[in-house]
């Protein structure tokens, strides 16, 4: 979502639905158009500004990465070369997006190309987030944490071993870290979500849930989802009973009861506070 008015969602194909005047509708469906599937998963999708967002996704035979831009009129796809299997994308400005994935890839553009970056490592990573253009974060697989200083990505110290799926910053000093482990999400173990304060990660809140997402509109108004949602009110995260007990894989709040949900299998939802 960019507004409570507009959104995009990108699922396998690929195929782009547009959120405009109170419904979701294909805006446009690559498998169609080429007659064949191009990005079978579709892993992530950012927007810098109205009118440039950017997705990325990946094949698995053979292993390939795919990125597609939005310019305010249609979606394309722009991958500029072989590129490994793409898990995230951060839009911080129109020359300034990052992309990660397979087994500690990093890519950037810079406004005109795209240029692989020196990465310290090679965990699998699978989210990156951005309260400023000089300062980034990246996790991934087993409990791995990232930080971009404005020159180079380092490894962070973190008491962590299972797999981070998502992160976000609601400050440059606070932040929030979920995952989960290699269980199935039907049945998953308890996995603590990591909280960013006075220089370090520390667990906070832990229960037998895994998480898939977490995304916060101010530092008392925060979200996280996957088997279960929970919100956060700036002292403590409450559970919240996902839709039909739907497991989200996505979840963005443009703030207070204003919050979308990306479930399995193949629901888009709006959280209602009045149903229960």
């Amino acid at each position: 979502m960019s507004t409570n008015e507009k959104g995009w969602v990108a699922i396998s194909g690929p195929i782009f639905l547009e959120y405009k005047r109170g419904e979701w509708l294909i805006f446009k469906d690559f498998k169609k158009e080429k007659g064949k599937i191009i990005a079978p998963y579709m892993n992530d999708i950012d927007f810098s500004e109205r009118n440039d967002g950017w997705a990325v996704g990946h094949n698995l035979t053979p292993s390939e990465g795919f990125v597609f831009h939005y310019d305010g009129v249609d979606w394309e796809e722009v991958t500029p070369y072989p590129m490994r299997p793409l898990y995230c994308v951060a839009a911080v400005a129109p020359d300034d997006v990052w992309a990660a994935g397979w087994y500690g890839t990093m890519y950037h553009y810079d406004g005109s190309s795209w240029a692989q970056v020196p990465f310290p490592a090679s965990p699998e990573i699978c989210a990156l987030h951005f309260p400023a253009p000089n300062d980034g974060w990246a996790v991934g697989y087993s409990g791995s944490y990232f930080h971009y200083d404005g020159s180079a990505w380092e490894p962070a110290r973190v008491n962590d071993a299972e797999v981070r799926y998502g992160v976000f910053f609601p400050t440059p000093d606070e932040g929030w870290a979920v995952g989960g482990g290699g269980v199935i999400p039907e049945y998953p173990a308890q996995y603590p979500i990591f909280h960013y304060e006075n220089g370090e990660w520390k667990k906070t809140f832990r229960a037998q849930m895994r998480f898939e997402s977490v995304h916060f509109a101010a530092p008392d108004d925060g979200w996280a989802a996957g088997s279960h949602v929970l919100r956060y009110d700036g002292k403590e995260w409450h559970v919240i009973t996902p839709p039909g007990k739907l497991y989200v894989y996505d979840i963005f709040t443009l703030g207070g009861d204003d919050v979308w949900l990306a479930c399995y299998p193949g629901t888009i939802c709006k959280y209602n506070p009045n149903k229960k």
